[in-house]
């Protein structure tokens, strides 16, 4: 397929003087076109992307536009198709070529993988220069609006946009109510003498019935897909688009979008979109960050890993730790500091008497020690919670420590200890501890022993999310689908790492790492003039049209 072509920028042409000589060697442009030259976007799962009637355009050319867009707050295809045209960085970067709105659009849609995958790329590329280190990360995630309103004007009512069976139920009841209305008026109308106002009024009653019965029948229909597809919600606009709280009683319709930040220069080492909340996601997210950043299995300083309490409760508020996400973080040799929810001081009565806090946990013995230091010991069963409704648990096993009802009674602080309810069942006091719990008791020794650590996490994480949202106004995603918006902030993060290291290292020295990679893998190819001189050709040639080294033809006689 043959691929459109930029003029060359050191020619004369548009302007009396060279695109080339106008771009200064500090412009951060040069940078965005140095990284993509480097990049072998077919291995990263590009396509050109076709214009109608015409060659196709270059992955190259419109990855280079998004970078620059992305770095620049211009987000809007329409607008890169207007910096296209008036921009002459934009000129210099795209040879003057000038793609149309929906061709760019296009890309950034049809490419969501690729995209994180270009976002990978630079992060290797930053932790071998040594700007990741990989020693301690924080983790975080923000909300973002999605392309789906809670609800827009639509006639004389609102019309929801984000429904759940609740919210479907009440809309079923109050169109019940409509349609009675409506044949109560139309019964009203019957009964007066005929006439023009008559008939026009009873028109308007049929009018209404039938938008009530269309828009009962619709429901229902949402309310069966709803049911039959498992999910608590579902979205008119964007299907992966989900309510989510964002403080208090606050919620938007939109994703959550967790990352993962180094504190040695505050760089975003992963990033995933989700449709969910953050709890539970820590582990998932650590191992991935292991796994870019390829750390060791096991090693002497193992990788701390900074979250608030968000990250390991059960439900929107957290009642306890989550020992098993706590474990499985430690089982990929590293080290978590997670916030702890604040606990009943000791010695205060409640109806729920003391709390695990309040007890020591004797590992040699399994058996827990009361305030009082008497024993609570166990049989050694697991057992595992069902729900309410019968329904299977999370898979959590746990074990119960009991103590007699007789030895409780002899204890002074039995009325403060054991809950009311045990109280009137006579029952001892009772403990439940989960399988990982040591993780939990781990993570607490942990704050305890350095509480300096754990303070470092708002500075390293929310860093990043205040540039992206505050100054670079993403708030919101261009795109729908939870694939493509994952894609759009791989985008966002990558341009993140790229000004960041712009500002570490300088423009000048960013250019020149950024070209002594590509002439490294230029000189492994040299030895092999003989029978592959033609593939060193092709990369000496792409290499000259990197560092610019092709003169300007004279354009007098």
């Amino acid at each position: 397929m043959p691929k459109k072509k930029g003029i060359d920028t050191t020619q004369f042409g548009l302007f009396a003087t060279p695109l080339e000589v106008m771009i200064p060697a500090t412009a951060e442009v040069r940078v965005v076109a140095a990284f993509v030259d480097q990049l072998d976007l077919p291995k990263l799962g590009f396509k050109a992307v076709q214009a109608d009637g015409a060659s196709a355009f270059g992955p190259e050319l419109l990855l280079k536009l998004y970078l620059y867009g992305y770095l620049n707050r211009i987000r809007s295809s329409r607008r890169l198709q207007r910096a296209c045209e008036v921009n002459i960085e934009v000129m210099w970067l795209t040879g003057n070529l000038k793609p149309k709105y929906h061709t760019i659009a296009d890309f950034r849609k049809v490419h969501p993988k690729a995209l994180k995958e270009v976002f990978k790329q630079y992060v290797l590329l930053l932790k071998n220069w040594d700007l990741i280190a990989g020693k301690r990360l924080a983790v975080d995630g923000t909300k973002i609006h999605a392309q789906n309103a809670r609800r827009v004007i639509w006639g004389r009512g609102p019309r929801c946009k984000l429904f759940n069976s609740a919210k479907l139920k009440r809309s079923l009841e109050r169109i019940d109510r409509g349609i009675e209305e409506a044949l109560q008026d139309f019964a009203d109308r019957d009964a007066q003498e005929d006439s023009d106002q008559k008939r026009e009024l009873q028109q308007q009653a049929v009018d209404k019935l039938a938008t009530l019965r269309e828009r009962k029948e619709r429901y229902e229909e949402m309310q069966k897909e709803l049911e039959e597809s498992g999910e608590n919600q579902l979205s008119e606009t964007d299907e992966d688009a989900r309510s989510l709280m964002v403080k208090g009683t606050e919620s938007l319709v939109g994703y959550n979008v967790q990352s993962v930040v180094d504190d040695a220069h505050h760089l975003i080492v992963h990033t995933e979109a989700t449709n969910a909340g953050d709890i539970n996601a820590l582990a998932g997210l650590a191992g991935a960050a292991k796994e870019t950043l390829e750390l060791p299995v096991e090693s002497e300083a193992p990788t701390e890993v900074l979250a608030d309490m968000r990250w390991q409760g059960e439900g929107p508020l957290p009642k306890a730790h989550d020992a098993t996400n706590l474990q499985a973080v430690e089982d990929l040799g590293m080290e978590p500091f997670v916030a702890e929810r604040k606990q009943t001081r000791r010695g205060r009565t409640t109806e729920r008497g003391y709390g695990p806090r309040e007890f020591v946990y004797d590992a040699d013995q399994d058996c827990y020690r009361c305030p009082a230091d008497r024993q609570l010991i166990t049989t050694g069963k697991w057992y595992q919670r069902r729900r309410k409704d019968g329904g299977v648990g999370s898979g959590k096993r746990f074990r119960n420590y009991r103590s007699s009802v007789e030895v409780c009674r002899q204890c002074p602080l039995y009325e403060q200890c054991v809950s009311a309810a045990g109280r009137r069942q006579r029952h001892g006091k009772v403990l439940t501890r989960q399988e990982h719990a040591g993780a939990v008791e781990r993570n607490h020794e942990r704050l305890k022993d350095r509480p300096e650590v754990y303070p470092r996490r708002q500075a390293i994480v929310e860093h990043p999310f205040g540039t992206l949202k505050r100054s670079w106004g993403a708030t919101y995603t261009l795109v729908k689908g939870l694939e493509k918006v994952d894609g759009e902030f791989s985008l966002l993060a990558c341009c993140y790492n790229l000004r960041r290291s712009m500002s570490i290292l300088g423009v000048l020295e960013l250019v020149r790492r950024l070209k002594g990679r590509f002439l490294t893998e230029i000189v492994a190819l040299w030895p092999v003039r003989g029978s592959n001189w033609s593939v060193v050709k092709r990369f000496r040639a792409d290499f000259r049209r990197i560092l610019k080294v092709r003169r300007a033809q004279p354009i007098f006689a």
